[in-house]
């Protein structure tokens, strides 16, 4: 019983590594840290404002890799920051730009699982 568990744990962990690779080269070819990549698609699937310490728990990711990519994605105009809850703490929001970014990006996300289904 173990032995059938342990086979099907480690077939669910090659799938989710081989997702885990599509998702870096698709970052990669679209010339963005992998971070950038999922606070785009995030912030747009999501549909509301984000804190950065709400970023880093949702998407797992250090607050240091969190700033830089939301530094990057502010000076390059598709993110914009306001006013949060207390003045510590602003709210991360998609500008039309980045609005336009992130549903491209949404279509790598929907369809680069599909096309690694049709090359394996």
């Amino acid at each position: 019983m173990n032995r059938v568990f342990d086979q099907a744990l480690m077939a669910y962990n090659k799938e989710t590594k081989k997702l885990d690779d599509l998702y870096r080269s698709a970052a990669k070819n679209c010339g963005m840290a992998e971070c950038a990549f999922w606070i785009l698609y995030t912030l747009r699937v999501e549909e509301k404002s984000f804190t950065q310490a709400e970023i880093c728990e949702f998407l797992v990711e250090p607050k240091q890799t969190v700033n830089s990519a939301l530094k990057k994605l502010v000076a390059e105009g598709y993110l914009a920051l306001s006013a949060g809850t207390d003045q510590r703490s602003k709210l991360v929001r998609l500008t039309p730009k980045g609005e336009q970014l992130a549903r491209e990006l949404s279509l790598i996300h929907i369809s680069e699982p599909t096309r690694q289904a049709e090359i394996s």
